[in-house]
């Protein structure tokens, strides 16, 4: 238990504007399994990175680069189309990318409340406001995503 305590006392010296509004809730224990790649995707069994070696897992009919537009196509070949915001909107479902510049940093999801959800790498997954990630580590979220709804959504907290 002392474990997590420390994670959790990490995340908000890594993210100060995390406790700030609604806060956050933390919805799962720290676990090398998965990132926030896979997250947003409904994938907790494996770590999503396009490493050029080929070692991670990463679709195939996406290039196998780091360059923000990569993480845009695999957006794109779940369905997902650029937006112009955050706002939450009737029958569907939306992604937030962080960037720095012009670098991807971070995808977080939106819950049907309207929070977030998030892997925070190798850390926990969390519920949270939409900037309560920005800052150093992760950025601003740039790049909005959404599709339409096909199925009830999972969570909604």
């Amino acid at each position: 238990m002392q474990e997590h305590i420390r994670m959790f006392t990490n995340l908000v010296a890594e993210f100060p504007s995390l406790p700030d509004g609604d806060g956050y809730r933390r919805t799962s224990p720290p676990t090398l399994n998965y990132n926030c790649v896979a997250w947003v995707f409904g994938d907790d069994s494996k770590w999503w990175e396009p490493d050029p070696f080929g070692m991670l897992y990463w679709p195939k009919d996406v290039r196998r680069t780091y360059a923000l537009r990569s993480y845009i196509k695999l957006c794109e070949i779940h369905g997902y189309l650029k937006c112009s915001g955050s706002e939450k909107e009737e029958n569907y479902e939306k992604l937030a990318i962080y960037t720095v510049g012009e670098e991807f940093r971070h995808i977080a999801r939106q819950l049907s409340s309207g929070l977030w959800t998030s892997k925070i790498g190798q850390q926990d997954d969390i519920s949270h406001t939409l900037n309560g990630l920005s800052g150093k580590s992760y950025g601003t979220p740039t790049i909005f995503l959404r599709r339409k709804t096909t199925h009830l959504a999972c969570s909604t907290t």
